[in-house]
């Protein structure tokens, strides 16, 4: 089959792009997972309004704060404006971004294939047969559909590392484009595309601070076999120093206080760092390099993973690993094979900058993304160079020039073992893409693996884990993830994940008391095991709720700081907002019923069927001072009276009702509450009647009850604000609003007044 040579490079290209949808289109079937709940669902709480502040503010803390992925929270944000919370769309993405990642190593590894040829000596190549020509096409077919990238791919909240790699390309192909443009126009428009490509690629992750390096060995490798290597370097000094300057002033950048993403670390304590460099050397082998020829099992949490020392064999092994990798490295550049030499850099630069930065997250899929596409186009070149061989040596068997002119695209030793392969990886990548649907099937999936190391969860970390994403997932996953905390701290009795995942369900069950002591006890633990902030956020919410539906507000100003840690990391649970309203409440300031509005607003519109949210927001409303704004809170104290009459319900509705001038309603709903309580009035009740006395101009009962009411709480005019700036109803008026509740007209029984007929003259005003 005759190909016109133009179209082979699109043709390869569509079949990448089928393969990579046949490998991942199932997780466009997953929901949100682990960081998902944390990194997502906080789009909910911005405004129409509100989106170019988010966007300000944004870009604002991506020049503070570049390794936070600023792009990836805009990426996330502009899938909300499309989707909100439908999981399709951001998986989708993901999947379209992947390909995009694909296609664009393609044409990259398309253009270097005549510079690599040129710098290959004449005694490396093929006469009959040009084997680096497939070579990017067997490259990123592999890349496609490996099962290691589902990691990133099935997984949201990876998508930071596709970013980070299609920049990565971009920045390469803006290179070759400068490097050997015919123009200082078109070199300098280039290289302005690099650093635009460098800046985009940073705020996706860490991993874009080594483009410079990577373009510095890529301008070496396609130095030319004649051109000599001094003169090479001389006549593009400028360039290659431009890099220089780069690669090594980025890196100063980690000095600013930065927020580093705290990956699936969570409830994992920060190890030393011996111990964490000796642990991504152990699992470099155990893991990483060997799921890379065996795919299976795949795991967040894989066996054989930590290390305590570089005492550990395996972790020596990561170690020898590495030489042997820059052995192999120093080999190829010797040999001058440019093909296996950037395999083996960029597998080997994937892995420095995030490796080296100390976190809670020892294992990540996303951190080998880059890494996997070189030992994919390692892979890819020692497989050609071998097929090569093979024909090369049956062609010379056969002294038949027919034979000498065989395509190798079509050869058994070639196609056979490619589609076997690509088929076995299209399958595992579906199975594993699978495993990312739900929180419990990754994480059991994770327990699983157990099998093969007895120890991976002896201390019941994952089971501990799994409880709290199941409590997190809410629904029917609750009691399951309560299930899963016990059977966890019968385990090991210090997990504060656990203590967190009861404390949560304690507090769904209202038990506030219980709530508090687990969450308290998962404050502790986690100070005490230098474990991640997002984990005591998540506690001190708890706590937080808990606290103010016990009314326990006697140190105000710690409750709030424990609110905005809190809100940093699950910015979309209602009943901080409203915990954070109550809380302003308590101090009865002149400003509190304004913030408290704010917070609890924002409580009302995450969960608008809460009904907790509306005494507080009437208290808030009243509490202003602001007679334009009584009505709304009469509208909230009358809707939380008519679905749950309590007895605080009565006494809100007759402090509304007084504070709006209806004040025969609000004498005749203290009369009912008077009934009710067989005359056993609180101090609050008190204070009301005397309101209602004073409106009433009943000055001598008026002052009876603000006596018994400060005797009850000598602070009631402060905890609870009379202000009385709306007079009263007329009868007439109480009459028709009392009709209009029950949904009648008084206009028959009392008809709008005549105008007057008007006296004056034609002409007069």
């Amino acid at each position: 089959m005759n190909i016109d040579v133009r179209f082979r490079p699109y043709i390869m290209a569509l079949s990448l792009v089928l393969i990579s949808l046949a490998a991942h289109m199932i997780s466009l079937w997953n929901g949100f997972v682990l960081n998902d709940h944390f990194l997502i669902p906080g789009f909910r709480d911005i405004l129409r309004e509100e989106w170019r502040t988010f966007w300000t503010e944004l870009v604002t803390n991506a020049v503070i704060q570049p390794y936070a992925e600023p792009l990836l929270k805009a990426s996330l944000a502009l899938d909300f404006q499309s989707a909100v919370l439908s999981p399709a769309l951001y998986h989708a993405t993901n999947v379209l971004l992947h390909t995009t990642a694909v296609v664009s190593a393609f044409f990259l590894l398309t253009r270097l294939v005549k510079h690599f040829d040129l710098a290959m000596p004449p005694a490396g190549k093929s006469d009959n047969f040009s084997s680096t020509a497939l070579v990017p096409f067997i490259a990123c077919a592999l890349f496609a559909c490996h099962p290691l990238t589902s990691d990133t791919v099935a997984y949201i909240s990876g998508r930071g590392a596709i970013l980070t790699f299609i920049w990565y390309t971009v920045a390469l192909h803006f290179f070759l484009s400068g490097f050997f443009a015919q123009s200082v126009r078109i070199g300098a428009l280039a290289y302005l595309g690099i650093c635009f490509s460098i800046i985009l690629g940073v705020l996706s992750s860490c991993q874009a601070i080594t483009i410079p390096e990577t373009i510095i060995v890529l301008g070496l490798l396609v130095k030319p076999a004649l051109e000599k290597g001094k003169d090479w370097v001389y006549e593009r000094a400028f360039e290659f120093g431009i890099m220089a300057f780069l690669a090594v002033v980025i890196p100063f950048t980690f000095l600013l206080p930065q927020a580093m993403p705290v990956g699936n670390g969570l409830g994992l304590p920060l190890l030393p760092p011996v111990a964490f460099y000796a642990t991504q050397c152990k699992e470099l082998l155990t893991y990483y390099v060997r799921a890379f020829f065996v795919p299976v099992p795949l795991s967040i949490f894989p066996p054989f993973a930590q290390a305590q020392s570089f005492s550990d064999p395996l972790a020596l092994g990561g170690v020898a690993l590495l030489l042997g990798s820059i052995y192999l490295l120093f080999h190829y550049g010797k040999t001058r094979d440019p093909y296996c030499f950037f395999g083996l850099w960029i597998f080997l630069i994937g892995l420095v900058p995030q490796s080296l930065i100390v976190t809670n997250e020892y294992v990540s899929g996303q951190r080998f993304y880059l890494s996997c596409f070189g030992l994919c186009l390692f892979a890819a070149r020692l497989f050609t160079k071998y097929a090569a061989a093979k024909v090369e040596r049956q062609v010379s068997i056969n002294t038949s020039a027919g034979s000498q002119m065989r395509n190798v695209v079509f050869e058994p030793v070639l196609v056979v073992p490619l589609a076997v392969v690509a088929v076995i990886f299209v399958g595992l990548s579906n199975f594993r893409d699978h495993g990312f649907a739900t929180n419990s099937a990754i994480l059991r999936g994770a327990l699983r693996s157990g099998a093969i190391d007895k120890n991976l969860d002896k201390n019941g970390y994952i089971r501990a884990y799994l409880a709290l994403m199941l409590m997190l997932d809410g629904g029917n996953s609750i009691e399951n993830g309560l299930i899963e905390a016990k059977r966890a701290l019968e385990i090991n009795r210090d997990l504060p994940l656990a203590y967190l995942a009861r404390a949560r369900h304690a507090a769904f069950s209202d038990d506030f008391e219980g709530a508090k002591y687990y969450a308290e006890k998962a404050v502790e633990l986690a100070r005490k095991q230098n474990l991640s902030s997002r984990l005591i956020g998540l506690a001190d919410g708890v706590i937080l709720i808990a606290a103010t539906n016990l009314e326990q507000y006697q140190d105000p100003q710690n409750l709030k700081d424990m609110a905005k840690e809190a809100l940093l990391v699950d910015p979309t649970n209602s009943k901080l907002y409203l915990a954070l309203g109550k809380v302003y409440l308590s101090e009865h300031k002149p400003e509190s019923g304004s913030f408290a509005i704010k917070y609890l607003g924002h409580a009302k519109r995450l969960d608008r069927n809460d009904l907790s949210n509306e005494a507080p927001l009437a208290e808030a409303i009243l509490a202003t001072g602001n007679p334009s704004n009584f009505e709304s809170a009469y509208g909230h104290a009358l809707m939380l009276h008519k679905i749950s009459p309590t007895t605080g319900s009565y006494i809100l509705l007759a402090r509304a009702a007084l504070e709006t001038g209806r004040l025969s309603k609000s004498a005749a709903l203290m009369h009912e509450l008077d009934v009710r309580l067989h005359g056993a009035y609180n101090a609050e009740a008190m204070y009301i009647m005397y309101g209602i006395c004073k409106q009433a101009h009943d000055e001598k009962k008026a002052a009876d009850y603000l006596m018994r009411a400060k005797k009850l709480d000598p602070n009631i005019e402060t905890n609870t604000k009379l202000w009385l700036r709306i007079a009263p109803l007329t009868a007439i008026e109480e009459e028709r609003e009392k009709a209009a509740e029950q949904g009648k007209t008084l206009l028959e029984k009392y008809p709008p007044k005549p105008e007057p007929a008007s006296t004056s003259k034609p002409g007069q005003p």
